[in-house]
């Protein structure tokens, strides 16, 4: 009795204080919305949705504007689909947000989520509620930047709890999250910590998931940099049929390297790799993986260029492998020669290759590339100039392996673009053609041809009309097998944003067509889909309406969906 007494003391001490406080004012705001969904298919029953949504939001400040902010939602919405079956969905939720210190370096955001969920099936033969859901969502962020930007450190906590009513089952979902980022004049420091924890009472499951990563960079001149980075999994897992465990880890390191006067540069890089994994069920995995790789490249002068690389890995613990390889390569590429108004350039390359395997005897290669390509850029027209680009190109590879054989391979490219633009739009197409014929160990021939179209055109200050066209076809053959592919694709988009010069009264309307066949020995089969879409918006003052219209045909189906929504907004 006495604590109570103290507690009544307490409060009319304090009346005096809350009469002189001054509650924030609080915005409101929100919106009511009725939506009718109809749908007519062609195979199968008509159907009629209708749903109802009333939504209202208040937000204001806590105590000054400058110490925090709150908002708080709520939403209550009912769907009613009449198909084979009569649904109705019902949704209640609400949502509270806290800002505190938003203007500080230091600033807080929490949030709290109820929502419940239930659909009600409703024929002839049966009535019953077959899904019932509740879910709770809680959490909160802080971060921390110093004034001088240098700086930032965040932690995220979170819980989430999801109940089944229809099933009696229960889900968690519990997020930890760290993050912190630190920059010097010549180093910079990364790291996050996860930590997540699953539950599920249908398996009597539990899991927990630990992801650390961490990265340095350090960069002490412009020729110089290194970036290592390192990260740790692990994990642990329980049900009412097994128990797994697993560790990940892994470390790197990239090194590149610049000489500061001479055209040389090396790049370097060295990992580790450990992945290890039990269960109950006798599913147990244990590799160990150490991998090296270096090369260096250097410019003789802007044309030429020799290459070395060489690599070592070695794999060990449940599977013993080691390999490795090193390359030797002198790159050409000349500079463009004038031919009257085009640009000839050629180029080749040659290397020398080894590689060694504990599972084979390995091998040795040698490779030539020899390429040239051909360019022109000119322009059209005077009132309206369209603008060319014309690009070809040749490259024979030829590969010799001590092992494989030999791959002889003879590529054929080219590519012709225009476009033009002008105040009222502009246009584009471009036909581009591939061709790779192979030969020795590889027996295969390659075609592709590609058109693409686009063009844009302002009819007025509110009317636009938008196109564009796609046409590819493709062929492979091997070992006397062919496979061809052809496809089109076509679409025109109108917009008026004032249409019969009514103010807020919006039209669009696209208009799509898509085809497609695949032919492969005696086997062919085609695709194809034609849609035309409408949409009629009018807002005035607080009330929206629109209107909308899906029309779609596919092979031997068709469907058509009209829809109507009105909103109130207050």
């Amino acid at each position: 009795m006495r604590w109570f007494l103290a507690v009544l003391l307490m409060v009319g001490l304090s009346m005096p204080a809350f009469a002189q406080f001054e509650f924030p004012p609080v915005r409101y705001s929100g919106q009511l919305l009725s939506s009718y969904r109809y749908r007519q298919p062609s195979e199968g029953e008509d159907s009629l949705q209708i749903a109802n949504t009333a939504e209202i939001i208040g937000d204001s400040y806590i105590w000054k504007p400058w110490f925090g902010l709150w908002r708080a939602r709520g939403a209550l919405s009912r769907v009613s689909n009449d198909a084979d079956s009569e649904t109705t969905a019902n949704l209640v939720g609400a949502e509270l947000t806290a800002n505190l210190f938003h203007r500080s370096h230091f600033p807080l955001n929490a949030f709290l989520l109820l929502q419940e969920s239930s659909v009600d099936l409703d024929d002839d033969e049966l009535q019953e509620t077959i899904n019932d859901v509740q879910l709770l969502r809680v959490g909160a962020t802080q971060q921390y930047q110093p004034l001088e930007g240098d700086q930032f450190y965040s932690a995220s906590i979170e819980h989430n709890v999801q109940r089944d009513r229809t099933s009696e089952s229960r889900d968690t979902f519990s997020l930890l999250q760290l993050t912190g980022q630190r920059r010097w004049v010549e180093h910079s420091l990364a790291g996050v910590f996860n930590l997540n924890r699953f539950t599920n009472s249908v398996v009597d499951g539990e899991s927990l998931l630990g992801q650390f990563t961490l990265s340095h960079d350090y960069r002490p001149s412009s020729y110089l940099s290194m970036n290592n980075n390192a990260f740790m999994v692990l994990s642990e897992g329980s049900t009412n049929l097994d128990e797994t465990e697993a560790q990940s880890l892994g470390l790197s390191s990239q090194t590149n390297w610049r000489h500061r006067t001479m055209p040389l540069t090396a790049r370097g890089e060295v990992s580790y790799a450990k992945d290890k994994s039990s269960s109950l069920l006798g599913s147990d995995r244990d590799r160990d993986r150490v991998r090296l790789r270096g090369g260096t490249r250097y410019e003789f002068s802007d044309q030429l260029s020799v290459a070395a690389d060489a690599g070592y890995e070695q794999r060990f613990g449940d599977e013993d492998l080691t390999d490795s390889f090193q390359t030797l390569s002198a790159i050409y590429n000349s500079l463009p020669i004038p031919w009257r108004e085009y640009q000839y350039s050629y180029n080749g390359s040659i290397g020398l290759g080894a590689r060694q395997a504990t599972d084979d005897e390995g091998a040795e290669t040698a490779s030539l590339n020899v390429g040239h390509a051909l360019n022109r850029n000119w322009v059209v027209g005077d009132e309206t100039p369209v603008a060319l680009i014309f690009n070809a190109g040749q490259e024979l590879r030829v590969e010799a392996d001590s092992k494989d054989g030999q791959l002889n391979q003879l590529f054929h490219r080219a590519t012709l673009a225009a476009s033009y633009a002008s105040q009222s739009g502009n246009a584009y197409t471009q036909l581009s053609t591939f061709d790779v014929r192979s030969s020795g160990r590889d027996d295969t021939h390659f075609f592709l041809v590609d058109l693409v179209g686009t063009f844009q055109h302002t009819l007025t200050r509110y009317r636009n009309v938008n196109a564009t066209l796609t046409l590819h076809h493709s062929s492979v053959e091997r070992d006397a097998e062919r496979v061809v592919n052809d496809g089109a694709t076509a679409e025109v988009f109108y917009r008026d944003s004032r249409l019969f010069s009514v103010r807020r009264l919006r039209f669009e309307t696209r208009l799509r067509s898509q085809s497609e066949s695949l032919s492969w020995f005696d086997v062919s089969g085609e695709t194809g889909e034609l849609s035309w879409e409408n949409r009629l918006d009018y807002s005035i003052g607080l009330l929206e309406v629109r209107i909308r219209t899906i029309f779609t045909r596919a092979s031997d189906t068709s469907d058509a969906i009209y829809a109507l929504s009105i909103a109130r907004r207050f």
